[in-house]
């Protein structure tokens, strides 16, 4: 099992699609699987926030491996 906490960079190996809601309606962010992020924290329930080129997301360990 990878500690992700000692990790700096990271692999999405499946596509993460969030929503945001902005003033002029929604607006649909997707990360496509093969894009490198940075880990940028990480949190008590095992999740990682990752920032990628386009936006920043909330990845679970299964989402992701190392670069």
């Amino acid at each position: 099992m990878t500690d992700y906490a000692d990790l700096d960079v990271v692999v999405l190996v499946e596509p993460v699609v969030e929503d945001w809601v902005t003033p002029n309606g929604t607006v649909r962010r997707t990360v496509p699987a093969g894009t490198v992020g940075a880990i940028v924290a990480t949190y008590p329930d095992g999740s990682l926030e990752v920032e990628f080129p386009t936006t920043t997301a909330r990845v679970t360990a299964g989402q992701i491996r190392p670069e």
